[in-house]
């Protein structure tokens, strides 16, 4: 019951103020957008995604060698790699994207 009140409440409310509303949740997702493509956000998630990627892609290999003395077909090994790319595909996403904007800026 108190979620219908609630519902039709906030239905009334974005009726009665609807322009402000639009223009408010527009002017913010702009930002949003402006900042995620901004070249030195990029270039921040550039380097966590490479670092991410090197991570993923050293631990699980030193700890099956030590573990088991030679690398073995290890499931899980074979989704760290996996990782590991998806990863470094980020990476160089947005390294293009940083460039980009670099360059139209």
């Amino acid at each position: 019951m108190a979620g219908a009140v609630g519902a039709i409440v906030l239905a009334l409310v974005y009726l009665r103020w609807r322009p402000r509303i639009n223009h408010g949740v527009g002017s913010a997702l702009k930002w949003v957008y402006k900042f995620v493509l901004d070249p030195k956000t990029c270039r921040v998630a550039e380097t966590f995604c490479n670092e991410v990627a090197v991570l993923w892609f050293v631990f699980p290999l030193l700890d099956t060698i030590y573990e088991h003395g030679k690398i073995q077909d290890d499931p899980l090994l074979h989704q760290a790699f996996w990782v590991s790319a998806l990863f470094f595909v980020f990476a160089i996403t947005l390294s293009h994207i940083a460039g980009r904007e670099e360059k139209e800026g």
